[in-house]
């Protein structure tokens, strides 16, 4: 049954939810009566959902894959090093004022300087780089144009700590210097602008750069012809492979690693796998994938067990025609909603028959008549799919799980590229799965149509992202940023998805909202600054639950290494004394993060001084906005239970008795009357000590003082 057509519609809260998954709220809905608690433990529930997602449908990838194995590393100044299928790719806040200061990872530079298999166009990169600052490289899209730019800037500049990797937004005009050191190296994506560009103007703008650097950029078949421009053919793969595989089990201490890699570059497989995915980086993740087997005692057969081009077989025969229809329907639903109770994916199967039913049924001639409906079974539709249906429990019946890794991904591909007359149904139905009541549902039919958009974007952006962006329904903007973090998991398609992502943050209200949402994921962590920068504008506008939205999504990306930056952006949003919405968001992203549980906690950021200026006045500003008007009075009560947890753990942490010191001691009039009155509150609940409440309430007594007229400390600023 789809939702009702109500902006604030609460999706997914019909009576037969089950209780161990919570359907998720529209955002903006506190007077529901729910807790943050309650919500944070939906939205820990879709962040498991969505990586169980994500790795099921991208483990049979070995062509393309953001962070494939969640090969993450971190760079300094807030960067973040991952592995892309063996280019090592260098993921930044696409920041158009200035390059961000990235260097390649240092072990990945010793990998990428051991196994480059040299090439012309390497080698003229290298010759023409003393003489001309800015080169350009062109060729194939997939023909390791990023690895082998990146090769050449070491092997010239030599110090991965002063090579940069920078992916241009639409206009390469727009790049300006940031103040980098002398002598760096620059490699520039502007592989996705394919429009033609005035060559001679950009390569004048980028010679305009200070310090003796060198630029190479990564130009796409799209541009013209030009002297500078160095046409780069991709290596044999074979060497590719060979070179990644033997480093890697030299790194991991295999004895006899030439007899291994000289066995698995002649296998059939191996040769198979090569010649269906001719590109570079799916040679290097290959060559990654039968190392980890290797290293670890295992046959070789193994590693080639679960290879693409083996399951991709074994789709194939599965989708035969001399399977029954059903079983085949049941393959692809197994494929979009595995992880389900079996009942619901059968259920869904059939409905998929129909729709391919009814298509065939306008194509019926007498020649071709309507196939007879027959008694089939459960058992032999799941040992087709290469499914398990595991007990359930809560009365859920069976589980389908997939018997294979990689199986999911593998057959919506398969079934997009080789079944062509059955698009028109399978895109209807999964547009039916998207308007499903449970949210589980509705998530996993979003990931599959990103998958399908990394087949045919146009496609999945006319069906589905479009009437989305016009929809005025929550649900909607969730199902375009789901869809949307799935299609950025490829490298070929992450420029497009952050294009898009620029250009609605300037959109609608529906557009924003999606925004908020899809930076609110694994891109917004990766690409901190592009979401902090895309959130600011949302958070501008005077709709409360786009406020709700930004503050949430802030919550989900708030990590270690980039806590900090978070919170000095919030502290900024908090001073802003003209943008009430921005202030208001400020104190309810902290509040949500204060709330949060596990490893990414604010109260474990104590530990770090130079984020004690910003929780304090965070702390002070949240309090402040439920005392002062009503602007956070649907949160006011948690703000003070999560003080009171702080509160309360005096004794065990002395960084956040400092901060709590700061708190108590810089709060302003109206704050203290209440931080007073709760003190006394909370010592009669027994959460503190009589001494603790005469302590702080003496400091209470001193900050009045501090803000009393007449005062030399009236502005609330928060002393150490």
């Amino acid at each position: 049954m789809a939702e009702p057509e109500h902006p604030d519609a609460t999706p997914g809260t019909s009576p037969a939810t089950s209780e161990e998954h919570p359907q998720p709220e529209a955002e903006g809905r506190p007077q529901a009566g729910r807790s943050i608690g309650e919500l944070l433990a939906e939205d820990a529930a879709q962040a498991k959902a969505s990586v169980d997602n994500l790795d099921a449908l991208y483990a049979g990838s070995i062509t393309g894959r953001d962070r494939v194995g969640r090969d993450s590393h971190n760079a300094s100044h807030g960067g973040t090093v991952n592995v892309v299928s063996g280019d090592q790719y260098i993921q930044t806040g696409l920041r158009k004022a200035a390059f961000p200061l990235v260097p390649v990872d240092a072990d990945h530079a010793d990998e990428l300087m051991a196994c480059t298999v040299k090439t012309a166009s390497l080698e003229l990169l290298l010759d023409r780089l003393g003489d001309e600052p800015v080169l350009l490289l062109g060729g194939h899209p997939h023909g390791g144009q990023f690895t082998t730019a990146i090769a050449a800037m070491l092997r010239y500049v030599g110090d991965p700590a002063q090579i940069f990797w920078y992916v241009s937004g639409s206009d390469p005009l727009d790049l300006r210097p940031g103040g980098e050191p002398s002598g760096a190296g620059y490699v520039v994506d502007a592989r996705h602008i394919e429009e033609n560009v005035a060559l001679d103007q950009v390569i004048g703008h980028l010679r305009t750069w200070r310090g003796q650097c060198r630029i190479i950029v990564l130009a796409p078949s799209a541009w013209p012809s030009h002297d500078l421009l160095i046409d780069h053919a991709p290596p044999p793969l074979e060497e590719v492979f060979g070179a990644h595989m033997a480093y890697r089990l030299r790194l991991r201490g295999v004895s006899h690693c030439d007899e291994q890699v000289a066995k698995a570059r002649v296998h059939e497989h191996v040769q198979e796998e090569l010649q269906a995915h001719p590109r570079p980086r799916a040679a290097v993740s290959l060559a990654h994938r039968m190392a980890t087997v290797i290293a670890a005692g295992r046959p070789l057969e193994e590693a080639l067990a679960d290879m693409p081009e083996r399951l991709r077989k074994e789709v194939r025969e599965s989708l035969r025609e001399a399977a029954p229809r059903r079983a085949r329907c049941f393959l692809i639903s197994s494929a979009v909603l595995h992880g389900l109770p079996a009942v619901v994916v059968v259920k869904r199967a059939l409905l998929l028959a129909t729709c391919i039913e009814q298509e065939l049924a306008r194509q019926n001639t007498a020649e071709r008549p309507r196939e007879a409906l027959v008694w089939e079974e459960f058992s032999t539709w799941a040992q087709k799919a290469k499914v398990t249906a595991e007990p359930g429990r809560g009365g859920e019946g069976r589980t389908v799980r997939l018997m294979r890794r990689g199986y999911a991904g593998i057959t919506l591909r398969t079934v997009w590229e080789e079944q062509p007359t059955i698009h028109e149904p399978l895109l209807d139905w999964l547009r039916d799965l998207s308007e499903d009541e449970d949210w589980r549902i509705r998530m996993k039919a979003a990931y599959a149509i990103g998958l399908l958009a990394t087949f045919d974007f146009a496609v999945v952006d006319e069906r589905f992202l479009k009437r989305w962006s016009d929809s005025k329904r929550p649900s909607h903007h969730d199902l375009a940023a789901w869809t949307l973090n799935t299609a950025a998991e490829d490298p070929d398609i992450t420029p497009r998805v952050h294009e898009r992502l620029r250009q609605w943050a300037k959109g609608s209200r529906a557009c924003r909202s999606i925004v908020a949402r899809a930076y609110g994921s694994w891109i917004g962590a990766i690409w901190i600054d592009e979401a902090l920068d895309a959130m600011e504008k949302v958070a501008g506008s005077e709709d409360r639950q786009l406020q709700m939205a930004v503050a949430r999504s802030i919550s989900h990306i708030c990590q270690p290494e980039n806590a900090v930056k978070i919170m000095s952006r919030l502290e900024r949003w908090a001073a802003e004394s003209d943008d009430r919405s921005r202030r208001r968001t400020a104190g309810l992203a902290f509040i949500w993060l204060a709330a949060q549980k596990g490893r990414h906690r604010i109260h474990d950021l104590t530990s770090r001084s130079d984020a004690h200026d910003s929780i304090v006045a965070l702390w002070l500003h949240a309090l402040a906005l439920g005392v002062a008007d009503d602007a956070l009075s649907d949160r006011e009560p948690e703000a003070w239970a999560l003080l009171a947890d702080w509160v309360s753990a005096w004794d065990e942490n002395p960084e956040t008795r400092q901060v709590l010191q700061r708190v108590f001691s810089a709060a302003g009039p109206a704050v203290s009357h209440v931080l007073a009155f709760h003190l006394r509150y909370w010592r009669r609940l027994g959460l503190i000590s009589p001494e603790l409440e005469v302590h702080l309430t003496g400091r209470l007594e001193r900050s009045r003082t501090c803000h009393s007229p007449g005062s030399s400390n009236t502005a609330g600023g928060a002393p150490s």
